[in-house]
């Protein structure tokens, strides 16, 4: 058994060290060798000084998601609070939770181009999904919403825009009490109420349904810090859904990376069919104090696959600048583009030679 970090700490490059490693200016790879930020950091290749970077507020998953800039202003939809438990380490090397994986065996070849377009393609719409949440429920705080009626939002893209559904679930039912329907601009939502609530028995309600169970699964085995999450679904193929669990944002500025999961549901919603583990330590880069550094990228470490997450492209569409994001799995390494597209740089012992 080899005892490897489930996610290196991510750093921001300068357009100097980021050219160099992503081999875009014209000399060999290379990488400084260099300690980490945090104490008891092992010695990598991958870890980088911390840069500055300015960034925008985390465009939120409003009714789950408080920010100190931007808080919830949806009562009865306040943010998943996962319950502390003592965490379980099946080893202890560094300050950073660790856990203890097999050798992953020599792939024979990386992902495919259509296999990476998928990852971005789910990548793009939680960030579409997160946007149409924040800015419908933005649109519903005109409304004096009625106590109750307004347990969870479900948000849902159309061939005419997104549409966001606020509501909760009864018995077999998702009772609708408004419907948020985005406008000609991405940030106009139209509120429509209804009362009574519209019922609905298809897609709204199962992907209630899915929430409540990936939930329970989630809070049942989770081993990770008290904070808040987020919570989102897509359409996944044959009638079933993804159901994403994300940290979410506690300080102004930082977007969190890591601590996600992943779970595909059954088409009404009521089984779990596979969880992913997307990454295990989050990760948070605190905003920047010298406003005259540049950055142009990010660099992270990624074990627990040989590909990037659909959340590693969510990360990326997020945060302000736009800035490309490389990720060095254990054979190959990655580039996330600011428009979220996927990039294969090559193999790892080749790109990053020490």
């Amino acid at each position: 058994m080899t005892i490897r970090r489930s996610c290196l700490p991510t750093s921001l490059l300068s357009s100097r060290e980021y050219d160099r490693i992503s081999g875009k200016d014209g000399e060999p790879h290379s990488t400084p060798d260099r300690r980490g930020d945090y104490p008891g950091q092992a010695v990598s290749a991958m870890n980088f000084p911390r840069l500055s970077l300015t960034r925008r507020k985390f465009v939120l998953d409003a009714n789950l998601s408080p920010h100190p800039a931007r808080p919830s202003r949806l009562d009865g939809c306040s943010a998943i609070n996962v319950p502390a438990r003592r965490p379980v380490l099946l080893a202890t090397v560094t300050a950073f939770a660790l856990i203890a994986l097999a050798d992953l065996p020599e792939p024979k070849k990386p992902p495919t181009n259509e296999e990476l377009a998928a990852i971005t393609e789910r990548g793009r719409s939680l960030a579409g999904y997160d946007a149409a949440a924040w800015h419908a429920s933005d649109a519903l705080q005109a409304k004096e919403i009625k106590p109750g009626s307004v347990i969870r939002y479900i948000a849902r893209k159309t061939d005419r825009g997104w549409t966001v559904a606020f509501g909760r679930l009864d018995k077999d039912k998702f009772l609708i009490a408004y419907e948020a329907t985005q406008g000609k601009e991405p940030d106009q939502f139209d509120i429509r109420e209804f009362d009574p609530p519209k019922e609905d028995s298809g897609f709204f309600r199962s992907a209630a349904k899915a929430i409540d169970v990936a939930l329970k699964e989630f809070i049942e085995h989770f081993e990770g810090q008290q904070r808040p999450y987020n919570v989102a679904v897509l359409p996944a193929e044959k009638g079933q859904s993804w159901v994403y669990l994300v940290p979410a944002p506690t300080k102004s500025n930082v977007w969190p990376l890591g601590g996600d999961v992943r779970y595909l549901m059954s088409a009404d919603g009521t089984k779990i069919q596979a969880k992913r583990q997307l990454h295990k330590v989050i990760i948070e880069n605190e905003p920047p104090k010298d406003r005259d550094q540049q950055v142009a990228g990010g660099i992270h470490t990624h074990v627990l696959d040989e590909t990037p997450e659909d959340t590693d492209v969510f990360h990326v569409l997020s945060r302000k600048p736009s800035v490309p994001e490389l990720i060095s799995t254990e054979h190959f390494v990655f580039e996330v583009e600011p428009d979220g597209g996927i990039k294969y740089l090559g193999k790892a012992d080749e790109v990053l030679k020490k």
